[in-house]
Order: C-alpha cells, then structure tokens, then sequence
C-alpha cells in the first residue's frame, strides 16, 4: 500500500533534487560547504551558498530559505533512505509565511505559540475547537518556552563536566566550552543564550542543544535512535484516524503503534533500544510538568488516556 505525503510550497521536482544531492553528498559539494562555514556562515546559510555553487543556480537557494523547504526535503530524504511506500506532493502555502508576525487567520504556527506566550487573542488563528483545548489547558502548563526550565538548564551546565557536555547532541566544534563559559557570565536564559550565539551557531541551534542537555539526550542516544525502527506514538485520533492506525498497523508489521505506554512498555522489557528511546519520552514529560502551577505529577504518560474523538479511551 502507498501512501501520500503532503508538503507546504516548493516545487516537488526540485526538492526532490535537492534531497538526492543532500542523500549522495558529492565531494565538491562538502568542499564548498567546508569553505563557507570556514568563512563564518552558519550552517543553513553555509549549505544554501554551497548548494548554489555546486548547482550553479540561485533559485536553489532561495528555496533552502524557506523553512518549510528545508522540512519538506528531510521528509523525502527519510523516504527515499527507508525507501517507503509514499509519494510527496507539494500544495500552495496560503496566508503568513514562516517567520512572519502578522497573527491572522493563517498565521504561522510560531506565531501563535508566541502570541499564547504573550497573551494575545489568537482566537482567529485555529480552529474553535482547538482555542477550546489550548484555553483549557494553558492555565496548568507554559506549552512553549524554556523560560520555565532556566535554573534547571543553569544547575545542570555548571554542574557538568567539558567531556560529559562535549557527549550532549549536536555539540560540535568545541561548543561546549562556549556553553559552559556563558553559563557562569549569564543569569538568564536569554542572556545565555546570546553569549553561546555566534554566526558559526544559530539560535535554532543553540535551543535544541539546551533541550538535550535538559533531557541529557546524548551522541550515542542519537545514533541508536537513527539505527532502530521508529515507533508510533499516538495521542489522539478520530474515527477516521482509528481506521488509519489499523491500516498502518497491517502494511508495517515491523513499525510498533503505542496507544498504551504501560502495555507496551511491559512486552517490551527485554529491548534496550526501544527503552533508550522510550525512557528519555516518558522524561520529557516528566520534566515538561514540573513547568506547570502547581506542579503535576510524575508519569503522566502511563496514566493519561489517548484523545478519542469526543471520548476518552
């Protein structure tokens, strides 16, 4: 069985392209990459730079500049890598682009997170239904800043060691002693982030980095991650999404579909891969809640049910 993917703007053909370089990642292409970082670029400018000589077109790098884009490739990147049974198409983006501020009926999703931070009335922006859930919720947990987390981000950066944050996911290039320096001259989250920022390193960056060291996500924790196969985790559907899950189910009998983290975890004791992966899950809740006033308790993932619709199971 086939399925469809679809992705926000681009043209597919091009994409496609540019996920068949990223996949084969010729010499010359590394070696234009190599000089632009060396220059001082950032990653994503540095690879857009690199692509536009190796293709000797500017349009390919006008489409890395958009973050869907860049999404959009990774996901034919990963089909193409599994070699799974989907087609990827492209549909015209309507409304607000990615980094735009404008806050209308088709306002971009980090403009809605951070009008929910502010304050501001976002009613317009989603869906009645999904206002009604977010506005339900919102009072028990900050669901989108780090800001929460930042005497917890502070005690563990100075408490490890350079080796231990040199293992931390995605610190490369000596990062960690430009993490651990900003973490003794900062005393806000903002401020450490500003002092670790360089052009060599994006803020983008910089936040995931502090989510693995908040969730001690390691070099070694990645790679497991990308060598075992994925699991499912489901929290929520409709009736149409019940018969989806059933269909999934019987095309990828390899692919393991949660619907109870319990059941599962209880016939899974023996898989260390799958624990590594499932452990650092259930700790990211375990450390979203403690954002939360009051503070909720601990495993919510074994006694929360999955959204059913209008019911829960």
């Amino acid at each position: 069985m086939s399925y469809l993917l679809v992705l926000l703007l681009g043209d597919i053909q091009k994409l496609e392209t540019l996920a068949d370089l990223f996949l084969e990642e010729p010499d010359e292409l590394l070696y234009y990459l190599e000089n632009a970082l060396s220059s001082g670029l950032s990653y994503p400018k540095a690879l857009a730079e690199a692509t536009m000589i190796y293709l000797k077109s500017s349009e390919y790098a006008k489409i890395l500049d958009e973050p869907n884009n860049v999404l959009g490739i990774e996901y034919i990147k990963q089909i193409k890598r599994q070699n799974f049974e989907v087609t990827a198409i492209t549909i015209q983006r309507n409304g607000e682009g990615h980094s735009s501020q404008n806050l209308s009926s088709f306002a971009s999703g980090s403009r809605i997170r951070e009008a929910i931070l502010n304050g501001e009335n976002y009613s317009n922006s989603v869906p009645e239904y999904v206002y009604d859930l977010i506005r339900e919720n919102i009072s028990n947990v900050n669901i989108t800043s780090l800001k929460p987390f930042e005497q917890i981000l502070f005690y563990k950066i100075r408490d490890m060691d350079i080796s231990t944050l040199k293992n931390i996911s995605d610190v490369t290039e000596g990062l960690e002693n430009r993490i651990k320096k900003a973490s003794y001259i900062s005393s806000t989250l903002e401020e450490l982030i500003a002092n670790i920022k360089s052009k060599r390193f994006t803020e983008s960056k910089i936040r995931r980095i502090l989510v693995s060291i908040l969730l001690n996500i390691t070099k070694k924790d990645m790679q497991i991650a990308k060598s075992t196969i994925p699991y499912i985790r489901v929290l929520g559907f409709n009736h149409k999404g019940k018969e989806l899950i059933s269909t999934i189910a019987r095309a990828n009998p390899n692919i393991d579909i949660i619907i109870s983290v319990a059941s599962f975890e209880k016939n899974n004791l023996n898989n260390s891969n799958f624990n590594v992966r499932n452990n650092k899950d259930i700790l990211a809740t375990d450390i979203f809640v403690l954002a939360s006033d009051p503070i909720l308790p601990a495993k919510l993932d074994y006694t929360m049910k999955v959204y059913d619709d209008d019911n829960y199971m």
